[in-house]
Parts: structure tokens; C-alpha cells; sequence
């Protein structure tokens, strides 16, 4: 029990508040939001950005994590529109501009997973420093971390993409 309340007590507070963002991000799209263009990116672009300055601080330049983040990534943009392919349509209002998009428990699993992960294997490297040269860690890391970021910005690309082919909204149907 003392080694997970050191673990906790010693994690930086920035990772405390972003923890806190991101999943109050994803209790938010579990209901149908209406959101700007530039909003709908957010997070793909939060976890894009958070994955590769952890990875570059914790591996330096590593061509093994940043190739397996990036192939891994192109994987993961399939997947993410598959994901939110059967839920309703998105739309884009014509009055507002803004993009509305259904409720879904995706984000926040999505959410849940990447910073489980990430929180384990910062901890995993904190505990033995030597893991950033293990190939299959790297590996392992740069991946997992590039599907998820993958799959967020094939999920919000899809529901863009719906949006911006000129579907009409709902209520206009």
C-alpha cells in the first residue's frame, strides 16, 4: 500500500489536472453535443501532442517508438470511423455552423485506456530508467499509444466527413 501512495503522492500535478480534463471530456460525450470544427480536433490533437512530448522526454529520438507510434496511428484511423460508423449521423448546422454528434461511451473508454496505459508505463520506466532502451517496450509504448491517437482522429474524421457531405439535420428530414 505505501508503494502506491508514493507512486501517487510523486505523480506531477499537471498529470492530475489533464487526467481530470480528459475525462471530463469523455463524460461529455457520452450525451450529443454541438460542437465548432476547430472543437471536434481537440482532443485528437490533445493526445497526439501529450504522446509524442512524453515519448520524445522519456526516449529521446527512438526511431523504434516513433515508427511504431506512427505505422500504428495510420492502423488506428480505420478503426476509429468504424467505431462511430453505426451511430446516428452527425450533422453540420447551417444556421450556426457548429457540428452536432451523437452520445457515445467511446471517448471515455478511449479516454480511460490511454491514460491507464500511459500512467502505467511512465511508472514502469520510473521504476527501472533501463526500460527506454528495451526494444520490445518501445515497441509496445510508441504502438499502443499511436492506435489510440489513431483511433481519435479517424472517430472525429468520420463524423466531419458525415458533417461536411451536406446531410441535412434531423429535423429537417
Amino acid at each position: 500500500m505505501q508503494f502506491v501512495l508514493a507512486v501517487l503522492s510523486n505523480t506531477p500535478t499537471w498529470v492530475w489536472v489533464l487526467f481530470a480534463y480528459l475525462i471530463l471530456r469523455g463524460i461529455k460525450a457520452l450525451s450529443p453535443r454541438a460542437q465548432s470544427l476547430k472543437r471536434m480536433f481537440l482532443m485528437p490533437v490533445i493526445f497526439l501532442v501529450w504522446s509524442l512530448i512524453i515519448m520524445h522526454a522519456d526516449f529521446g529520438m527512438s526511431e523504434v517508438a516513433f515508427t511504431s507510434f506512427f505505422i500504428l496511428l495510420l492502423v488506428g484511423l480505420p478503426f476509429g470511423a468504424n467505431l462511430v460508423r453505426p451511430l446516428p449521423s452527425s450533422y453540420r448546422d447551417s444556421e450556426t455552423g457548429l457540428i452536432h454528434r451523437p452520445g457515445s461511451p467511446i471517448t471515455l473508454i478511449l479516454v480511460l485506456i490511454s491514460i491507464s496505459f500511459k500512467y502505467v508505463m511512465s511508472v514502469a520506466i520510473a521504476l527501472s530508467p533501463t526500460l527506454d532502451a528495451n526494444t520490445a517496450f518501445l515497441l509496445v509504448y510508441g504502438g499502443v499509444s499511436g492506435l489510440v491517437d489513431g483511433i481519435f482522429w479517424g472517430m472525429s474524421g468520420f463524423q466531419v466527413s458525415q458533417a461536411l457531405s451536406g446531410r441535412a439535420a434531423p429535423s429537417a428530414r
